[in-house]
């Protein structure tokens, strides 16, 4: 079976899409277009030579409307200048394989950033162009901003559970001397009437804020667990709410 660069070196140097898409297997145009991916080759001038695959849903173009246009009518003009650097370094043989995201324009005029993998298109011996795949990378970049946004959001909580953990040590030792010097003042015969009632309501409001603390510091009690990206805080674990207490 020939492979779809194969297929392309068997083709005129610019092929109608009929020709194209009758010398790929079927299994290659369908795996295009489920993959959401184009297959160009362009030669030394940036003129297109072979498109097959998803262009109509990625750019908004028919294959054949492609086919002996420039490259570069179809990137956004900021990436032209790095086009005709490449186009450059292809007539002097470079033979390089590079894959980036680029900046296409779809044919409404807004811009389309799309994964590209070239490499140099090559008949007989000579660098004839450029050869590549162009694919929508879109749900990639979604799943890592997905990840990221979970790690911030992990890592925010490991802060403020540590934060937690922090103020109820803080805490703990001065409300643990206000409620001995409560106790000690209010057993002292020599202390007004008065000022006794205001010794045993601070005594209820030191424990009830001992209790308090207490409970979040069963909340702030976190524990860590291995990963490949380094240890992470384990919040089932640290609330109380899955493994050990």
């Amino acid at each position: 079976m020939l492979t779809v660069m194969e297929c392309a070196n068997e083709l005129p140097v610019v092929a109608p899409t009929s020709a194209i898409a009758a010398s790929a297997p079927d299994a290659v145009l369908q795996a295009l277009h489920a993959s959401s991916t184009i297959v160009v080759t362009y030669d030394l001038t940036g003129r297109l030579t072979w498109v097959l695959g998803a262009s109509q849903v990625l750019l908004g173009w028919n294959n054949d409307e492609m086919v002996g246009r420039a490259f570069s009518d179809f990137l956004h003009p900021s990436e032209h200048p790095r086009l005709w650097r490449r186009l450059a370094s292809r007539a002097q043989g470079d033979r390089v394989v590079l894959q980036r995201e680029l900046l296409f324009l779809h044919r409404l005029g807004h811009a389309v950033p799309l994964l590209i993998t070239v490499g140099p298109h090559i008949r007989g011996d000579q660098v004839v162009g450029g050869a590549g795949a162009v694919t929508d990378d879109s749900a990639i970049r979604r799943m890592r901003a997905e990840r990221d946004a979970a790690l911030a959001a992990r890592s925010r909580a490991e802060g403020a559970v540590r934060t937690g953990r922090s103020v109820v040590h803080e805490l703990a030792s001065p409300l643990g001397a206000v409620l001995g010097i409560a106790e000690l003042l209010a057993a002292d015969d020599r202390t007004p009437p008065d000022m006794r009632q205001d010794l045993q309501l601070l005594q209820e409001q030191v424990a009830r804020i001992g209790d308090l603390l207490h409970r979040f510091g069963r909340i702030a009690r976190y524990q860590e667990m291995p990963t490949p990206d380094g240890p992470q805080l384990d919040l089932d674990r640290s609330s109380g709410t899955g493994g050990a207490p």
